[in-house]
């Protein structure tokens, strides 16, 4: 009898850790394939992506699936290797997390997503990249610290953003990935709009189209109190070993 006690002790605690084990997800998902901003939509500056994370809720909008798979799993889209029509083929999705979820559990539940509507399959790597490494400039960064108990401020133009976030940025001007090499940690007030798109407009235009340029990513930098250093490094990746091109019904 003790024997069968200790059996269906072991198999409630096996069941009960297979439960916790569950990786999260979103209680709901939409997932469609995008609407392209028109030409004239484009020209008139419509954003490319649109990306709104809450505790109820995730929408990503005219989004890529490797801007998604890098997402879900913390690298640049650089660190994707995969089919070339991940970069292309965009979907708008709407998600509903569960009760007592947070933002910051989207990423996972992301995976959860690609994994189960996409049937995304993949392992991880590393290689050697060209890169621009973010360090602190000489005479030392022009970044504000987020002051102690800040709290948001609807339609602020300053935000608070990593310095993590910034090279993310900075990256949109340039062709190759650009690595937070700064060791500055916690958040900064920064406008970003101003800093960030006041460049991209300033920039010279090619056929009603903003070139992302080396020299303007410079500017920025400089403006934070830090540069850009061209370096090589060996850094994760991802392979994407399947991925299906359309989802599972919604």
């Amino acid at each position: 009898m003790m024997t069968r006690l200790r059996v269906d002790l072991t198999v409630l605690l096996a069941c009960a850790g297979m439960a916790v084990a569950q990786p999260p997800s979103f209680e709901v998902a939409s997932i469609k394939p995008a609407v392209f901003p028109t030409p004239e939509e484009r020209r008139a500056g419509a954003a490319p992506l649109r990306t709104k994370i809450d505790n109820s809720e995730a929408d990503f909008g005219n989004t890529p699936l490797v801007i998604l798979i890098s997402r879900a799993y913390g690298l640049r889209a650089a660190q994707i290797i995969g089919p070339d029509w991940m970069s292309t083929t965009r979907f708008d999705i709407r998600a509903k997390l569960p009760a007592q979820a947070t933002a910051s559990q989207v990423p996972e539940m992301l995976q959860t997503l690609l994994s189960d509507r996409f049937k995304l399959t993949l392992h991880r790597d590393s290689k050697e990249f060209s890169v621009y490494a973010l360090v602190v400039g000489k005479d030392g960064p022009k970044l504000t610290p987020k002051p102690a108990g800040y709290e948001p401020v609807e339609r602020s133009k300053i935000n608070p953003v990593t310095v993590d976030t910034m090279a993310n940025l900075l990256a949109t001007f340039l062709d190759k990935p650009v690595v937070d090499q700064t060791g500055l940690e916690g958040d900064f007030m920064v406008a970003v709009g101003e800093v960030f798109d006041g460049e991209r407009r300033a920039s010279p235009a090619n056929g009603g189209a903003v070139e992302p340029l080396g020299s303007t990513a410079a500017a920025i930098a400089v403006k934070l109190g830090l540069k850009l250093e061209p370096r090589k490094m060996v850094l994760p990746i991802i392979v994407v070993d399947h991925l299906e091109k359309s989802p599972t019904e919604n």
